[in-house]
């Protein structure tokens, strides 16, 4: 698999926990045991295991929902999937998957389901992003965005708006990033989303060390 970027990613120049080497020593953690990645912390290789775990139980149910008509069940499954790759930092399978789901989905344009198009287009954002092909990602979110406010589907125009911002980010936009995310963090706030209002928080933290504006 490629190597995983994480988001967000400290300013050139700043050290973090980012930095260290992949089985880097940290004050405190355990040894492996024998046979392992001696270094790595053991809570580390545990959370890679109950992922790859669920991994495999979500590919035996996708694998059976293909051999029925349940189509939404089926993205939902394969979007957990791609979700999951992205996680194990396996970008070329998140992309794989993403985009199968995606040819399910492209069918609930126009229905009751279209909802769940938009979270597919978004979720092949942070795949793409951190693949770097930025581009790409900005098609599909750019489609979801639109669908979303089509829809009136105030959760996925947030989503779009905030990988959006990571993607502007990332082609060096920074001003611009600052700005689509903002607009991000006021539809979280207007959700009362916790979780969305504190992502969109951290990406505008570091844009602003970024535009050096730390007093923000």
């Amino acid at each position: 698999p490629r190597r995983c970027r994480p988001w967000p990613r400290p300013p050139r120049g700043r050290r973090s926990r980012w930095d260290r080497p992949w089985g880097s020593r940290r004050a405190g953690s355990r040894s492996a045991g024998p046979g392992g990645p001696a270094d790595e912390p053991i809570e580390s290789l545990l959370t890679v295991q109950s992922r790859r775990d669920a991994l495999a139980r979500l590919t035996a149910e996708r694998d059976r929902l293909l051999q029925t008509n349940d189509r939404v069940s089926l993205v939902k499954v394969t979007n957990q999937i791609a979700e999951l790759h992205l996680k194990l930092c396996d970008l070329d399978s998140a992309v794989t998957s993403a985009l199968a789901s995606l040819e399910v989905a492209r069918q609930f344009a126009g229905t009751t389901d279209a909802p769940l198009l938009v979270h597919t287009l978004d979720l092949s954002g942070p795949s793409y992003i951190r693949r770097n092909e930025i581009e790409k990602a900005l098609n599909e979110l750019n489609q979801a965005l639109e669908l979303s406010r089509s829809l009136k589907y105030a959760r996925g125009e947030a989503e779009s708006l905030a990988q959006m911002a990571i993607a502007q980010f990332e082609l060096g936009k920074h001003a611009e990033a600052e700005q689509t995310n903002n607009q991000a963090l006021q539809i979280w706030q207007r959700l009362q989303d916790k979780r969305g209002e504190a992502q969109a928080l951290s990406t505008q933290g570091v844009i602003y060390i970024v535009l050096d504006q730390i007093e923000q």
